[in-house]
């Protein structure tokens, strides 16, 4: 490799370089973090009613809150909470957990998770006091199922199993583009200046 070709082609592999891609997280939330509309913080582990003061079949939403969070009901009374995350303009997505801060779920097979439409697990509580602990449901893997609207549902096997949801959230993995750096013109410069130095010095021998 002589010496025009050289720096050449490290301008080359420079400008491939930029514009290359790496991974960046992006969390979505769906629901106000709000201690299931009690206030203050909870933690998992804590029991609804008995460290928290909430009552069973109660409402604590508020007109902000999306519909079925905040609300202590059923599969029959709720109809499910159902929960929308709009990913338009995220861009390519790569993996993605979706992760559910609840209490109540203990009876029955405990709530099913679905996705726009397809079940992507399960979340449910057990041991002491379960029917009343809160819990942070976590499933992975479910990239494959999101569009760009996207619905999450959980339902229950038993109507008579109460429960409720203080939100959703998605953490996404996602393709974005390098930032193009601030210098790329400067290198632009440069390479037109060693092309054009090329074509003199080979004028000049002929």
């Amino acid at each position: 490799m002589n010496k025009i070709t050289k720096p050449l082609y490290v301008a080359a592999l420079s400008l491939g370089i930029a514009s290359g891609a790496s991974a960046a997280s992006v969390t979505l939330t769906e629901g106000d973090m709000d201690c299931f509309g009690l206030g203050g913080t909870c933690a998992v582990g804590d029991r609804f009613m008995t460290d928290l003061g909430g009552a069973f079949f109660t409402d604590y939403s508020t007109a902000s809150d999306p519909t079925g969070t905040d609300h202590w009901g059923t599969s029959s009374t709720l109809g499910g909470p159902t929960l929308t995350f709009d990913l338009t303009g995220v861009g390519t997505i790569l993996s993605a957990t979706l992760k559910i801060f609840y209490a109540g779920l203990e009876l029955g097979s405990g709530g099913d998770v679905k996705v726009n439409g397809t079940s992507v697990g399960t979340i449910q509580t057990f041991g002491p006091d379960a029917f009343e602990l809160v819990d942070l449901g976590v499933i992975g893997g479910v990239e494959a199922f999101l569009a760009g609207s996207s619905m999450v549902s959980i339902t229950t096997s038993s109507g008579g199993d109460g429960f409720i949801v203080d939100y959703m959230q998605l953490d996404l993995d996602v393709a974005a583009p390098i930032p193009v750096p601030a210098s790329l013109p400067l290198l632009g410069g440069a390479l037109m200046g060693l092309i054009a130095f090329g074509r003199r010095r080979k004028a000049n021998k002929a």
